[in-house]
């Protein structure tokens, strides 16, 4: 893969928008929205993590070579 840097800043950049506009559509007033939005980003990228580190554990587990 090239550029993992650039790659993972792209997917920042449309996965913070996505968040935001649930967000604005989940809340009645922005206020409430504005509360919840560093807890949204939180939950979403945690979510991330736990799926990268389940992926890497069954590549490691199914697909090893040795």
């Amino acid at each position: 893969m090239k550029d993992p840097i650039v790659h993972l800043l792209l997917f920042i950049a449309i996965v913070v928008p996505i968040v935001v506009l649930s967000g604005m559509y989940a809340d009645r007033t922005d206020d409430s929205m504005l509360k919840a939005l560093p807890k949204r980003l939180l939950m979403f990228f945690g979510g991330l993590a736990v799926l990268i580190v389940l992926m890497l554990v069954v590549e490691h587990t199914f697909a090893s070579t040795t």
